[in-house]
C-alpha cells in the first residue's frame, strides 16, 4: 500500500533501509522508510496521516522528517548499524583472543553496550572514559591481530577527537 501521492514510498509491511536506498540510487525520491517497526516519511503530511493511522498501535510511531535533515537520520542509522557493528566486531575478537567462549563473550558485549548506552543518556559526552590503558591493549592485540589492532587504535584517535571538540 503506498503511502504518499508522490511515486515510490515503499510498501507496509515489505519495505526496508535497504530497499529504499536501491531507489534512491535509481533516481526515485524515497520518502517512507519502514526501519525497525517504525514508518519515518519525510516532509509530506498526507504520508504522514496516513502513516500514523496505519502504524501508530502499540510500540510505533510514524516519525516526521524534513527533507533537508533526512541526511542527518540516515548518518545516525550509519553511526548506529555500519560503523557500530564493526566495533562490535573487533571487541567479540578481542575476547576471541582472550578464549573467552562464545556464548559468555555473547552476554558480556551485550552488557557493556547496554551499560555504554545507558552511561551516554544520563552524562552525554561526559560518559566518555578515557583509554588509559590503551597502549598495552594495542601491544598485545598487534601481535595476534595487527589489521584489529590498527583499527582499534584509528577508531580511539578518531573517537577522542570528535569528544574532545566540544
Amino acid at each position: 500500500m503506498a503511502l504518499s501521492r508522490r511515486g515510490f514510498l515503499g510498501v507496509v509491511g515489505a519495505a526496508s533501509l535497504a530497499s529504499v536506498s536501491d531507489a534512491q540510487t535509481q533516481g526515485e525520491s524515497a520518502d517512507l522508510v519502514l526501519y525497525n517497526g517504525n514508518i519515518v516519511t519525510v516532509d509530506d503530511a498526507f504520508a504522514i496521516r496516513q502513516a500514523r493511522s496505519l502504524v501508530e498501535v502499540r510500540q510505533r510511531r510514524a516519525v516526521a522528517i524534513e527533507r533537508p535533515l533526512k541526511p542527518f537520520y540516515l548518518a545516525a542509522l550509519t553511526c548506529t548499524g555500519t560503523l557500530l557493528l564493526p566495533l562490535i566486531l573487533a571487541a567479540s575478537e578481542s575476547l576471541h583472543h582472550a578464549h573467552i567462549p562464545p556464548a559468555l563473550s555473547a552476554t558480556l558485549l551485550e552488557r557493556q553496550i547496554i551499560r555504554t548506552f545507558r552511561s551516554f543518556l544520563k552524562g552525554g559526552r561526559r560518559a566518555y572514559p578515557s583509554a588509559r590503558e590503551l597502549p598495552r591493549q594495542l601491544r598485545a592485540l598487534a601481535d595476534v591481530n595487527p589489521e584489529l589492532a590498527y583499527y582499534l587504535e584509528q577508531s580511539a584517535s578518531l573517537a577522542s577527537r570528535l569528544i574532545s571538540k566540544r
